[in-house]
């Protein structure tokens, strides 16, 4: 995606969303930018639109399993603040009540028992305020050590990745090259493993390659990130997309600064105080100021673009015969959909998938279920379907 503007092949107009009632967003680690706004790509280039109506509450399902570990917590009930993680580790390890102190968040009592040693590793049940996992480190490691850095970073796992966690077994527990496997109870207790790996680009970014059963992703966030809480929130956005559709998406990432075309959008539009909040194309969805927007509905609708160009034989951000399925259908899907036919297929995208899973979208109108969508938008619904069944080649990968 070019980070200069140029004169888009297929310009769209951009007009400002309507006030919409949002759902409120937890567990952000900047909100650097008050309001903010989204801007998308269209073929190559970022077509940037005014924000103030996202809106998606999913209906994700809480695990049910069991948890592998149940470290008895009764010692905790009154524990001292650590004055570090090392430390915490290290009275966990004896067995004292302790507190994990955390930067950005409230300290978390902590207990920690080994297990029996498994061939070259060593096994530790854990339990850090309401969590309860296993972290499982080689044997010639500093244990203490590698918990005390590891135990941090997987406080800040955002939900609903966090209360699925049942295991993490530690390949390499340097900071800048760190690699781990996660274990995911789903809702039926069946472990899922996820691989991370951390490489440092250079000192001001790092790049994570996430993968699973289904297929990987880069996740480039800048390099003194929070990196669960980024990695976990970027595995569950991608998690969200069916997995036949995900060889689509190669990258997301997050920059702490601002939309280097800003400026000349801001003149585009007449609008001084223009900024954007993420774009979307190219393989790659770009999340502005930082995890502000790194939240599930800018998510899929800048998927969206890149879905869409992926079916499109003139590479534009729309499947062929897109623009026929609008005309025949004769109605916008949301307001903001008005704007282009590229931001029409990414909303309708984005509704449809929401309700696919049984979500809610609180747009103006909003179908109840898929089967009202269908009914209202039958031509997108079907090329939507045909996308979602296989039954469309991918033009560009």
């Amino acid at each position: 995606m070019p980070t200069t503007p140029t004169s888009p092949t297929n310009p769209t107009t951009s007009i400002v969303r309507p006030t919409r009632t949002a759902v409120p967003a937890t567990g952000l680690r900047k909100p650097t930018v008050p309001g903010g706004t989204t801007a998308t790509a269209s073929g190559g280039k970022p077509t940037p639109s005014r924000n103030g109506d996202r809106r998606v509450a999913g209906v994700p399902a809480k695990p049910t399993a069991e948890p592998v570990c149940r470290p008895d917590t009764a010692a905790i009930a009154a524990p001292a603040l650590a004055a570090s993680a090392s430390e915490a580790v290290a009275a966990a390890l004896r067995g004292e009540a302790t507190r994990l102190p955390l930067n950005d968040a409230e300290a978390q009592g902590l207990a920690v028992r080994e297990l029996i040693p498994r061939g070259d590793q060593r096994a530790f049940e854990v339990g850090l305020g309401k969590l309860r996992f296993e972290i499982v480190v080689n044997e010639a490691s500093d244990a203490a050590g590698v918990l005390g850095r590891v135990l941090p970073m997987l406080a800040q796992i955002p939900e609903p990745v966090r209360s699925s966690v049942r295991r993490v077994t530690i390949l390499q527990p340097d900071q800048a090259t760190m690699a781990y496997v996660a274990e995911l109870a789903d809702a039926r207790g069946k472990l899922a493993p996820i691989a991370v790996k951390r490489a440092v680009t250079n000192e001001k970014t790092a790049t994570y390659t996430v993968s699973d059963a289904n297929g990987k992703f880069e996740l480039v966030t800048p390099a003194d990130a929070q990196d669960a809480w980024e990695v976990a929130q970027a595995f569950n956005l991608w998690a969200m997309i069916p997995p036949a559709l995900r060889g689509a998406l190669k990258t997301i990432s997050v920059d702490d600064g601002p939309n280097p075309t800003d400026e000349y959008w801001a003149k585009e539009y007449k609008n001084p105080d223009f900024t954007s909040a993420a774009t979307g194309g190219n393989g790659a969805t770009n999340f502005w100021h930082g995890t502000k927007f790194l939240k599930e509905d800018y998510f899929l609708h800048e998927f969206g673009h890149v879905l869409g160009q992926t079916y499109s034989s003139k590479n534009t951000m729309v499947p062929d015969g897109w623009e026929d399925a609008m005309a025949a259908d004769n109605r916008s899907v949301t307001r903001y959909g008005e704007n282009s036919p590229t931001e029409d297929f990414a909303e309708s995208f984005f509704v449809y998938l929401t309700l696919q899973k049984g979500g809610r979208v609180t747009i103006a109108d909003p179908p109840a279920d898929l089967a009202g969508f269908v009914a209202r938008w039958p031509r997108r619904a079907a090329i939507l379907d045909a996308i979602f069944r296989g039954e469309l080649r991918p033009m560009t990968r």
